[in-house]
């Protein structure tokens, strides 16, 4: 289930689901280009959306993710509609789309759908801070063990599929740096990479060799995406 949508009311929920289409997302599939209009916003329930600025040297950055614990297309809140960043599917992954004009209807009316979004664009914001923090402070291990972390719970299973090239936009070095990084928790048992596919073997050991940024963002995603929203009915 999307954490977003589950926060919800079960009478706004119901009231919702006729107009929420499911969707598979592929890795590799484009969402949103940069500059292009916003058409559709997808609630994930599995998998990870990935977003990433790409600069003039054409070097790509992670600069956030969406997995089941939110939606893309958050800018939208602002009155923005076009973004800025490429976003794209890095692990597959299915989920919830609702159209243009049904999140208007409803973030106009439904004072609890407006709650959880306010609440998760905090929670974003928090992540993109972080994660600029993260790539200035934490060395390139610490980084990778985060996002081994972050992955992993956007999978439904043991493993999940990465490419090393997708690791080191993550972490934001380039790509011989994350496999030597990589090759050092290899080398201590922690995880194997093997045709495009990580599996973690020590999930523990990997959340200790982690920077304090994996516990900084889940816990405000816990805090905030948890709390109880109003119970109003949703004029649709």
């Amino acid at each position: 289930m999307n954490y977003l949508l589950g926060s919800l009311p079960a009478a706004e929920m119901r009231a919702l689901r006729p107009r929420l289409r499911h969707a598979n997302v592929e890795r590799g599939r484009e969402i949103y280009a940069p500059g292009a209009p916003i058409r559709e916003l997808y609630f994930p329930t599995s998998g990870l959306i990935s977003m990433i600025a790409t600069l003039r040297s054409g070097r790509s950055i992670e600069v956030g993710t969406v997995s089941r614990e939110g939606v893309t297309g958050p800018p939208m809140y602002r009155g923005a509609t076009n973004p800025q960043y490429r976003v794209c599917g890095q692990i597959a992954g299915e989920g919830y789309v609702l159209d243009v004009d049904g999140y208007h209807e409803l973030y106009g009316h439904s004072a609890a759908f407006r709650t959880a979004v306010e609440r998760y664009l905090h929670v974003l914001m928090t992540m993109m801070a972080q994660t600029a923090a993260c790539n200035g402070a934490h060395d390139v291990t610490q980084r990778l063990a985060k996002w081994l972390l972050i992955s992993h719970d956007a999978s439904d299973g043991p493993e999940f599929a990465l490419t090393q090239e997708y690791l080191a936009i993550m972490i934001g070095v380039q790509r011989p740096t994350v496999t030597l990084a990589a090759g050092e928790l290899q080398r201590a048992g922690l995880m194997s990479y093997r045709r495009g596919k990580i599996r973690l073997h020590d999930r523990d050991a990997i959340a200790k060799r982690a920077c304090e940024c994996y516990d900084t963002v889940r816990n405000e995603m816990g805090t905030l995406l948890r709390a109880p929203l109003p119970e109003v009915r949703v004029a649709v």
